[in-house]
């Protein structure tokens, strides 16, 4: 587990994020804090080959070696020992190339036990889904609110499916929220409406999308564009501003970021292609790029970031399709399962991707499709 302590962070700040990594980590785990300029190289091997398993580091300012052992202690650690860090990389047998400043300290502490006899409250995991009134968002919302989490659903037209939706779900303190994803203004709002109703967000799980048929063989090169435009609006920008005003909302918070869940709701159509509407299948694409991305960039934090690639699902858009004398069963045949995948299926899935246990799958993009196609 890595986490690192933005730089310019004041000691208070420091020691939130200290006890979050702590409470997030198994009773007696090790800390390498590194005061001071990070160095380069590999820090992954570094911390291998002194067997760590977190790393912190808190730049900003100098500290002196008392300041630093006074910071640990009160976020829970018990500090093992200070020493300079050139002792340290000839320990690590020098795995980079470069002269550690004189005034840069490294600390080695380790996590006070938890004591387990102590009954703790559960928190409320609070979850922001995207087009969550119907379909697959909505079986996403029923099982979040199933487990115990409290949800913010949101719609963009139908207002009556979000407030039935909210009124069934199981538990308190649900909340139906409208935007407009295609207009990025409205998406500050969103999350702050989100932010204010459950109290913060712990995951946001990006699933709304649209999906225009546009063939280029008879679409008119004036709706080839504005599909295209209002398809990636949609599907790709939307997750990313909505991405970035979550985890801004999670590295400012008191109780820090650590545990945070990020889920995209890809598809099938990335892989395969979508002949029908490309810019759908492309847009997808780059979701699942922009997962990977989110996944490294944001583990430091210990937020998780992950997707799911549904193949064909049996929702009420695809209803017409599915009752269709010809195109159902061939839809069906794609999957040696003769069946098309049902939303709680992938809902399922998304449940476990965003839970707790789930953290070392980050980066992962889950092919939910029956077997229908295979990479």
């Amino acid at each position: 587990m890595t986490n690192r302590l933005q730089h310019g962070w004041d000691d208070e700040s420091a020691v939130r994020i200290l006890e979050s990594i702590r409470k997030a980590s198994n009773p007696g785990a090790r800390l390498l804090v590194l005061e001071g300029v990070v160095p380069p190289g590999d820090t992954p091997h570094m911390m291998k080959m002194v067997d760590l398993t977190m790393l912190g580091m808190l730049p900003g300012r100098e500290r002196t070696e008392p300041e630093s052992r006074t910071l640990l202690e009160r976020a829970g650690f018990t500090l093992d020992r200070v020493v300079p860090t050139s002792t340290v990389f000839s320990i690590v047998e020098a795995s980079v190339s470069w002269e550690a400043p004189p005034q840069m300290l490294l600390a080695i502490a380790r996590a006070e036990p938890h004591d387990r006899t102590v009954e703790e409250p559960i928190r409320r995991k609070r979850a922001l889904i995207t087009g969550a009134s119907r379909g697959i968002g909505a079986a996403i919302a029923q099982a979040l609110a199933a487990r115990g989490d409290v949800v913010a659903v949101h719609y963009r037209t139908d207002p009556e499916a979000a407030v039935n939706l909210v009124a069934a779900l199981p538990g308190e303190g649900h909340v139906a929220l409208r935007a407009d994803l295609t207009r990025p203004e409205e998406i500050p709002g969103l999350v702050e409406g989100a932010v204010s109703a459950l109290g913060g967000v712990d995951i946001l799980v990006n699933n709304a999308a649209v999906f225009t048929p546009h063939p280029i063989a008879t679409t008119s090169y004036e709706n080839w564009r504005s599909d295209w435009r209002r398809t990636f609006e949609a599907n790709l920008f939307a997750a990313a501003d909505l991405t970035w005003q979550v985890t801004r909302h999670l590295l400012d918070r008191d109780e820090g970021p650590a545990g945070a869940r990020v889920m995209m709701v890809g598809s099938r159509g990335a892989f395969r292609g979508e002949p029908v509407s490309p810019a759908y299948g492309a847009s997808k694409a780059a979701l699942h790029s922009l997962t990977q991305s989110l996944a490294v960039t944001l583990a430091p934090y210990g937020i998780a970031v992950t997707a799911v690639a549904p193949g064909f699902t049996r929702t009420e858009m695809a209803a017409r399709l599915l009752d269709d004398d010809e195109q159902g069963p061939a839809i069906r045949a794609q999957s040696p399962f003769d069946r098309v995948a049902e939303p709680h299926e992938i809902a399922a899935a998304v449940a476990w991707l965003t839970s707790a246990e789930a953290e070392w799958a980050s980066g992962a993009v889950l092919d939910l499709n029956g077997a229908s196609y295979l990479r």
